[in-house]
């Protein structure tokens, strides 16, 4: 690739949602390879012929509107999608702004994916799909250069299951939380440990408050920390064609943090194929015993996923980032 010069601008739109790592990450790299880079939430509109590019990760409305004014600018406009909204099931608080409930927010997204001023990324082959929009895939990542993602396991007597979800999840977790209070009543030497949905660890007041933790969400640098508390992770999903959609994000973040997990038995998952075991929906007891009497199988599990999550480490996915923009503005 020829040498990048300085002058080239890039504006890299957060969508303030859980995704947003997907644009610091890339924002940071593109910096290193000579582009002036800035991040922002809250995109006035005298911003829209100011750059050279933007990159914006899942434009809701008022984003979209924006694009527009980008287009007739002139700027080059590269749009991140890693749901599909056309699918967001009606208990998810997005349904009514960026799903099927406000069908004129999807016809414009469908308008602005196949602008022709539009490059569109995905983080996961079943989106370009889904949309019928040609894209490329940037696969979720883990950032490798922060040491949270490196810290070591807590040393602890008990075995503890943990998940970590929104409240989206709220149903997902169903599938497996029948299997979680059984096992947790034949083995006191377990711990419980939910993050981020303080409903779903309500569910188990049940339990003495020495055998159960609440973390709440925490921003994304610290949030590799949750696993050091974490011995089994839990990744129940229901099989939907919302969720059929998503990527591995929860098992590369299993692997990267050497935790063993549990996941249900979807086609992404199982394509990554190490590091844990998949689970029908009626075996969750017996998978989750199996795991906490065997300590050896935790310890390969976490090493087996690990070495697979090392070649999705955010210094070698973000050089696609560099590829797509270097590409972009030639």
């Amino acid at each position: 690739m020829a040498p990048l010069s300085k002058y080239k601008s890039i504006l890299v739109i957060r969508a303030n949602a859980v995704s947003d790592f997907r644009m610091d990450l890339a924002a940071r790299y593109l910096r290193r390879a000579g582009y002036d880079v800035e991040t922002i939430t809250v995109v006035p509109f005298y911003k829209a012929g100011q750059y050279d590019a933007v990159i914006c990760c899942r434009p809701g409305s008022s984003m979209i509107e924006w694009l527009n004014c980008a287009y007739a600018a002139g700027t080059r406009v590269v749009i991140d999608l890693d749901d599909d909204f056309n699918a967001t099931p009606k208990h998810n608080p997005a349904y009514q702004y960026t799903g099927a409930g406000n069908p004129t927010y999807l016809n414009e997204l469908k308008k602005v994916l196949h602008h022709p001023g539009t490059v569109v990324t995905y983080a996961s082959p079943i989106l370009a799909d889904r949309y019928k929009a040609d894209g490329i895939v940037v696969p979720n990542c883990w950032d490798d250069e922060n040491p949270n993602w490196k810290s070591k396991k807590l040393k602890r007597k008990t075995v503890n299951i943990g998940f970590s979800g929104t409240s989206t999840h709220r149903e997902d977790f169903n599938i497996c939380e029948r299997a979680v209070k059984s096992v947790m009543e034949r083995y006191p030497d377990t711990r419980l440990v939910i993050s981020g949905d303080d409903q779903i660890y309500e569910r188990f007041t049940i339990l003495p408050e020495s055998r159960r933790m609440f973390i709440p969400g925490v921003p994304y640098d610290d949030y590799p920390l949750v696993y050091r508390y974490i011995d089994i992770l839990l990744v129940p999903l229901r099989d939907t064609h919302f969720n059929r959609a998503k990527s591995d994000i929860k098992l590369l973040e299993a692997g990267a943090t050497h935790t063993s997990w549990l996941a249900s038995d979807l086609p992404f998952y199982r394509n990554w194929g190490v590091g844990g075991s998949l689970v029908a929906d009626g075996d969750w007891e017996q998978q989750l015993t199996f795991l906490i009497e065997n300590k050896g199988i935790r310890a390969l599990n976490a090493e087996q996923g690990y070495e697979k999550a090392t070649y999705r480490a955010g210094s070698l996915v973000c050089q696609k980032w560099v590829e797509i923009m270097g590409e972009l503005l030639k």
